[in-house]
């Protein structure tokens, strides 16, 4: 694992040809029960705000009690 990249998918032309790479970046993070709906509104808008920059596909956040 390289920087918090876990694989690489390749995205091809009907004629094989490589049109552009692909990672999946996972992150993993622990905050206080009672902020965690805020943290999450705030993460969800930071990823919006991404997107506006950089092509984003897919992706969800989960949440877990730990």
């Amino acid at each position: 694992m390289d920087g918090g990249i876990v694989s690489a998918a390749d995205v091809e032309s009907r004629k094989g040809t490589l049109l552009m790479e692909y990672r999946k970046i996972n992150v993993e993070m622990a905050v206080p029960a009672d902020e965690a709906e805020g943290f999450v509104a705030d993460l969800n808008a930071a990823i919006d705000r991404l997107e506006k920059t950089y092509t984003i596909f897919g992706g969800e956040i989960e949440t877990a009690a730990v």
